[in-house]
């Protein structure tokens, strides 16, 4: 059995707007990653943690005592004259928060791969590495 030199590219069409795609395997190559636009979308599993946090910061303050009541509990009984009494400060207006739902950068790929040189399981260890690398880029060095 002889060896011949194997081959892949890469196929980039993200550019154009296209978001997904399949490319067509040109011999004597064994695969082809085709590489799709990248989208920002709102990222699930950050908007699920800021829901997890929220609710368990609303279970610690319903358990603890109020801070109003806990000072009226330790008052003493006190009386002023209106005279002495001192104006009562401005209220400094505070905006309201504002949400902001955390999104991602998302990017498609596919990989088409010729199985009689590359199997699949090869071929996903490809793509794990791959989306790894997208995802932490630091990684490569």
């Amino acid at each position: 059995m002889s060896w011949v030199c194997f081959s892949s590219s890469i196929s980039n069409l993200g550019m154009f707007g296209i978001s997904s795609f399949s490319a067509i395997i040109n011999p004597p190559q064994v695969c082809i990653l085709a590489v799709g636009g990248s989208t920002q979308r709102i990222d699930e599993d950050a908007v699920a943690a800021m829901q997890a946090k929220a609710a368990a910061t609303a279970a610690a303050a319903a358990a603890a005592p109020a801070p109003a009541a806990a000072a009226a509990a330790n008052a003493l009984p006190f009386s002023r004259s209106a005279a002495f009494a001192s104006p009562a400060p401005a209220a400094a207006a505070t905006p309201a928060p504002v949400l902001r739902l955390p999104t991602s950068t998302f990017l498609t790929v596919t990989l088409v791969s010729d199985e009689r040189a590359v199997d699949g399981e090869t071929a996903a260890q490809f793509l794990a590495a791959f989306k790894a690398f997208m995802e932490n880029p630091l990684a490569m060095q």
